[in-house]
């Protein structure tokens, strides 16, 4: 799978993921408060909207399950989706127009039905995205994660600062150390969490493009993925500045931990390479200002 085709399907599994959030959260907030709702929605059972709140928790985890296939599940299973969004939108019409509710009725069904439209129409978007790459979408369920990062510092001190293990590994949370195996442009490195358990990366170096590649051995890895490999580089955008990113790719185990581990795994992630990229901008400045302040005492 190329990356354009891998960046639009990580677009919709996004988005069916937030999906999961809001139905799972609304769901359960419809069930806990069903007698109250009964009072607002012209007498409807209590049984009944507890029901209809259960049943939006089911969906929400049938949209999870959707979102952690294939390629091609996630472009059919999100398509279904979001006609179901939009069926739900066209029944919330008619119920507030002409149903017998209290103000606070109407409120409940409108904002509903106002988030519901918003994740159909972020649906329909992500989709029509992925649409041009649909024929040729497998059973991959391999997935992407990534984030770059403006430094105030020339090209050669950002590349300095990326491709500095030893700095990765006090930046990243979920880490207690990198140690480098095998200094070389074909080298290895030693990764530790913090819970002490560690893995084997493989890093190619391409000191021309200012950019490393690494792979997992997931032999020994904690967590349940069947591969996990990483692009971290530096462009120049001007004398003193560039530009660092870093792109993930992994895939999940068949299991049910695998899924959801994938579910989780962007906002984790968001969370780590935020730190990263932060720690990152922040070494490139110091390193930057070093020189300077060496000549101005």
């Amino acid at each position: 799978m190329n990356d354009a085709t891998l960046v639009a399907v990580q677009r919709v599994r996004n988005v069916l993921r937030a999906n999961t959030a809001f139905s799972v959260i609304a769901g359960l907030a419809v069930a806990g408060s069903s007698a109250w709702l009964t009072r607002q929605l012209a007498g409807t059972p209590t049984l009944a909207l507890a029901a209809i709140g259960l049943g939006v928790v089911a969906f929400g985890i049938i949209v999870l399950t959707v979102s952690v296939s294939g390629a091609c599940t996630v472009w059919r299973g999100g398509r279904l989706v979001a006609v179901a969004d939009l069926v739900w939108v066209a029944i919330s019409i008619p119920i507030i127009m002409f149903g017998d509710l209290t103000a606070a009725g109407v409120a409940v069904v409108a904002v509903v039905g106002t988030c519901v439209l918003a994740l159909a129409v972020a649906e329909v978007d992500a989709l029509r995205q992925l649409s041009p790459f649909a024929a040729s979408l497998d059973s991959s369920r391999l997935e992407t994660v990534r984030r770059s990062v403006d430094l105030a510092a020339p090209g050669e001190i950002g590349w300095e600062v990326v491709s500095d293990h030893e700095l990765y590994g006090r930046l990243a949370p979920n880490l207690s150390a990198v140690h480098v195996l095998s200094d070389s442009d074909h080298g290895q490195r030693r990764c530790v969490a913090r819970s002490g358990e560690s893995w084997t990366e493989s890093c190619d170096v391409f000191h021309d493009d200012r950019r490393y590649e690494v792979s997992v051995d997931t032999t020994d890895y904690p967590y349940p993925l069947v591969s996990m490999a990483a692009v971290f580089r530096v462009d120049e955008i001007d004398e003193q500045h560039c530009r660092a990113s870093a792109v993930f790719r992994y895939e999940r185990q068949s299991t049910v931990r695998g899924a959801l581990l994938a579910a989780g795994m962007p906002t984790a992630f968001a969370v780590i390479m935020r730190r990263i990229t932060n720690g990152w901008a922040i070494e490139a400045q110091q390193r930057a200002a070093r020189p300077t302040s060496r000549t101005s005492s």
